[in-house]
């Protein structure tokens, strides 16, 4: 289960960013079901133990988008 505060809807598709090490996060694509009591039952996409940004999700991608068009 995540909260539906971890996800980012972008290009018909869901996704959450996971944590790699103190600074970096890494968005990938999940497969989610349901939604119940703000949260989200995760389909596939995600090992056991991988730590997912809950609060920043928006941040980090607004982020993201910027590295991404700064080329």
């Amino acid at each position: 289960m995540v909260p539906f505060s971890a996800v980012i809807r972008e290009d018909n598709r869901d996704h959450v960013f996971i944590r790699e090490d103190d600074d970096t996060y890494r968005m990938v694509t999940i497969k989610l079901g349901p939604e119940g009591k703000g949260y989200r039952s995760v389909i596939s996409g995600l090992k056991d133990g991988q730590e997912i940004a809950i609060n920043g999700a928006f941040h980090l991608n607004t982020e993201r988008k910027r590295q991404l068009s700064d080329g």
